[in-house]
């Protein structure tokens, strides 16, 4: 599989973290809901997948934009 830093992911892949397994890429955390601001430091949002009851978790923020994950999914824009 390919390894990708989280700062050059686009909305849609999905990754593998070491920590939090298959999580896929939302795009960055924006100051208010009207702007594409986005928040400096950098917050890079993910959706995690359904639990084994079927409930969604909550959405996952990562802060290190250098970090390396394996990226699984190109699917971009699926948003």
């Amino acid at each position: 599989m390919e390894s990708i830093l989280v700062k050059n992911l686009k909305v849609g892949y999905g990754v593998n973290h070491k920590e939090h397994g298959y999580i896929q890429y939302r795009g960055l955390a924006t100051k208010n809901p009207y702007t594409d601001q986005p928040i400096i430091p950098h917050r890079y949002v993910f959706w995690l997948p359904v639990d084994e009851n079927g409930n969604t978790l909550p959405d996952l923020v990562l802060t290190d934009g250098n970090e390396v994950v394996e990226l699984v999914d190109k699917i971009e824009n699926s948003f």
